[in-house]
């Protein structure tokens, strides 16, 4: 069965031609280089391509088809002459596109694996210190808001961690995610979640999570839907200078749910708004804050959201604050829920 290519598509009669004098001519060419003419006019091509063989047919090569038998299969579609080293320059220059960009997806993926090592092995030490002090406080006996505080953080650092590990699942083999049944669940629950599991960590930084607004709304999706907030609400932590609020605000309509994450974060510079849900890239003044970062939270955040048909957009606004020597702005992460996954509150 042939299928389209890129420039000319599969002729209708190939398409719906399934004879046994179709099947035991490319049985009889597989194997066999160069060019071929088959039962019904066309021509065929085998080549080995990309590493492997590959038959180009149902083509009208100069010399190799019957203009007579074509003129009954072609019909009205395109089928233009094509010389034998225009066919062979046509199929290099494709096998050399399709390389480089196998090449380009390659030093993608190494680049985004290991920067996901370096930050799992972060959140690995930090799991690993509160676990020691957690366990010295038991064993001196230490009082319980201790010993809870260093119990989250190990929790919430773990939560942090799968996060990271999801994301690779995903970048690995995005069919074992989507190939799950999605499930309905509540939006304003799951970010209520994150709030709770967020909350030692943002203390430590000073920072307060503030919810406004609620939400009974649910909506169809996937499990790795459940990431989202973590993305969203521990990027804004990260980036909040201490003593500020990071505001989670709802807004629920009877077809839509608008979810708004705002707090003061690194300014961004024109055309930034965008390019900061592109993997890997961050803003100039975020980069200088913290030079450690990878530039993955909002592009996972983004595909999440491209998957779910979930549009997100990025906005930097307001009059600039400086705090040591950065400019910060109100830097807010809207998401809008709405079309058939969506199910308003009853």
């Amino acid at each position: 069965h042939l299928t389209d290519g890129l420039l000319i598509p599969a002729p209708t009669f190939c398409s719906t031609a399934s004879t046994p004098q179709c099947i035991a001519h490319y049985a009889a060419i597989a194997t066999t280089l160069g060019t071929h003419s088959c039962p019904y006019g066309f021509a065929s091509y085998v080549a080995s391509s990309t590493g492997q063989t590959a038959i180009y047919s149902g083509l009208r090569i100069t010399g190799f088809f019957d203009r007579t038998k074509t003129k009954r299969t072609v019909g009205t579609d395109f089928s233009p002459l094509i010389s034998p080293p225009h066919l062979v320059r046509t199929i290099t220059a494709y096998d050399n596109m399709v390389a480089a960009l196998n090449e380009n997806a390659k030093n993608e993926y190494r680049m985004i694996t290991t920067a996901l090592l370096h930050e799992i092995r972060k959140f690995n030490r930090d799991i690993k210190a509160d676990s020691e002090q957690l366990i010295r406080a038991i064993e001196k006996g230490q009082d319980q808001d201790f010993i809870d505080y260093r119990a989250a953080n190990i929790f919430n650092t773990s939560s942090l961690v799968t996060a990271r590990l999801d994301f690779c699942d995903f970048e690995t083999n995005p069919a074992s995610i989507l190939s799950q049944a999605p499930s309905t669940m509540g939006i304003f629950k799951k970010f209520d979640k994150v709030v709770q599991c967020l909350n030692h960590r943002s203390r430590h930084n000073h920072i307060r999570f503030l919810i406004t607004g609620s939400s009974h709304a649910r909506f169809k999706a996937y499990t790795i839907l459940e990431v989202l907030p973590f993305l969203l609400l521990e990027n804004a932590i990260k980036y909040s200078p201490p003593y500020q609020d990071v505001t989670v605000t709802f807004e629920e309509t009877p077809t839509s749910l608008d979810v708004t994450v705002a707090n003061l974060g690194p300014a961004l510079q024109p055309g930034e708004e965008t390019a900061v849900l592109q993997p890997c890239y961050r803003g100039e003044y975020a980069k200088r804050l913290v030079p450690e970062g990878t530039g993955l939270g909002l592009s996972f955040a983004k595909t999440i959201c491209d998957i779910h048909r979930v549009p997100i957009s990025v906005s930097s606004s307001g009059s600039p604050i400086i705090f040591n020597d950065i400019p910060y702005t109100m830097f807010t992460v809207r998401l809008l829920f709405s079309g058939d996954a969506f199910s308003p509150a009853i």
